[in-house]
């Protein structure tokens, strides 16, 4: 059986379906969210999150035509927890137990 066609064009990267905006928007927005992903993998202030949610307020603005509160973000303060027993860490790991 022979081998399909060799195309020069990088492989189909997945996309969201839709139209011309969403088109766009992905385009601008999914190479920042990637990295404020890696940026916010690792702990920070917060005023550090407060900057990290005002970019992506300013960044979405363009393409939230309707209900532009829907992806908004909201900094909570930090969820009390008990602190984690010797069962917990040996049956869940690093997992961090539920809040109280």
């Amino acid at each position: 059986m022979a081998d399909p066609p060799r195309s020069d064009k990088s492989p189909r990267r997945e996309r969201f379906s839709g139209n011309g905006i969403t088109r766009e928007a992905e385009r601008h927005l999914v190479p920042w969210l990637k990295l404020a992903c890696e940026t916010l993998d690792s702990p920070m202030s917060i005023d550090g999150l407060e900057d990290v949610a005002a970019q992506w307020r300013e960044r979405r603005r363009p393409y939230m035509l309707a209900a532009a509160d829907q992806a908004d973000v909201i900094i909570v303060d930090p969820i009390p927890r008990q602190r984690a027993t010797l069962w917990w860490k040996l049956v869940h790991g690093d997992e961090p137990p539920p809040p109280l």
